[in-house]
């Protein structure tokens, strides 16, 4: 009879193996076909399955391996080498992938928060379109050199075409750099100071904001001092006559620094905060232009 299993427990079929441990009949047969755990005896007349509940700490291993990423075959595989440092190595490895993973879904998860944060500013931000004072946190940014071969010309009637060569030749220099390409989505443009002093606005450098998850893919990076800055969300890129916003804005920034007695004292940053292509067109996004200052 296949009714006694060893130390005089009863033997259970498929069905109530698969209930006991939380899995299904189909699961359990393609354990078996893997060679992970076999029934305790099968009935030659009928091919009926049967289990001993003992077996059930084979079942709870293969799940907590399949917990941490082992597929059946490597679990298969563990079963064959019967070793405990083949099992330690094994777990290692899956522990540092496991880390990737979380990292990449924090920087996910934040990239998701604020885009839903952007959205609302951009539909109801009371200071759209108007120059005000914010005081903000540093920042960590890697920046990137714009070549002089694809400095923008300020050709109006070229100017987008211009800009998304520098754009696309940022994204090969952050691949190559070990960049996660995520991060294109902060990616801006800067004037520095020793320019917008000598009456020169045009952006020299390209830089991407860091999210805190990000800090550790780069060596060298570049942090963006807190203070004052005049700030200014707009939703357009580009004027209706070609003109790039931020040739137009700086003068504007330093008419108003003036008038409430304030000098510039960094870079000017024009920042892409969020874009929607597929949803609003390729020009519409929402912009951050901001210069540092302080008292005159």
């Amino acid at each position: 009879m296949e009714e006694k299993a060893n130390g005089g427990g009863r033997r259970l079929t498929i069905g109530e193996m698969a209930e006991a441990n939380g899995v299904s009949t189909r699961l359990l047969r393609h354990y078996q076909d893997k060679g992970l755990i076999k029934p305790a005896y099968v009935n030659a007349a009928t091919g009926h399955r049967y289990y001993d509940l003992l077996q059930s700490d084979r079942i709870d291993m293969i799940r907590e391996l399949q917990s941490i990423d082992f597929s059946l075959d490597e679990i298969a595989e563990v079963c064959e080498m019967r070793s405990l440092d083949d099992l330690r190595r094994r777990i290692e490895e899956h522990t540092v992938a496991i880390e990737k993973e979380q990292r990449r879904l924090e920087l996910a998860h934040d990239i998701a928060t604020s885009m839903a944060t952007y959205i609302d500013f951009y539909e109801n931000a009371e200071i759209l379109d108007q120059i005000v004072f914010e005081r903000r946190p540093p920042c960590t940014i890697v920046t990137f050199d714009i070549p002089e071969e694809l400095a923008p010309q300020r050709d109006p009637k070229n100017n987008r075409t211009e800009w998304e060569r520098v754009m696309r030749y940022v994204k090969a220099e952050m691949a190559a750099r070990g960049l996660p390409l995520e991060l294109f989505r902060n990616i801006s443009c800067a004037v520095p100071l020793g320019h917008i002093l000598s009456g020169d606005f045009r952006a020299s450098y390209v830089f991407v904001r860091l999210n805190s998850e990000a800090e550790e893919y780069v060596e060298h990076a570049t942090t963006v001092p807190g203070g004052i800055y005049l700030t200014y969300l707009g939703r357009e890129m580009y004027r209706d006559t070609g003109e790039g916003y931020g040739t137009y804005m700086l003068p504007r920034f330093l008419d108003y620094a003036k008038a409430k007695g304030v000098v510039p004292c960094g870079d000017y940053y024009e920042e892409i905060l969020c874009r929607w292509p597929l949803v609003l067109g390729e020009d519409r996004k929402l912009f951050r232009r901001s210069l540092q200052v302080r008292a005159a």
